[in-house]
């Protein structure tokens, strides 16, 4: 069955949290899917110190993914992923 988890992506720190306790919770991971996104009218900083968007809809699902590069799981030869 499915499994989600809420993240705060203007927190590297909560992104480095999540990544530990999905990977602690999961063995394998089929699949991950990165639903977030945002756009302000005025640029914003996040308490890194980083744009607020480029955190949210870039850096955030990146560092997330590299967390749990471990827990990915490569299809099986022949399967076009």
């Amino acid at each position: 069955l499915g499994y989600s988890r809420t993240c705060d992506f203007t927190s590297v720190e909560q992104i480095r949290v999540t990544g530990s306790r999905v990977a602690k919770r999961h063995a394998d991971i089929d699949v991950l899917v990165h639903c977030a996104g945002v756009m302000f009218p005025k640029p914003l900083t996040t308490e890194d110190g980083l744009e607020t968007t480029i955190q949210v809809n870039s850096i955030a699902p990146f560092l997330l993914t590299e967390a749990l590069q471990t827990r990915l799981v490569r299809p099986p030869r022949g399967i076009p992923f």
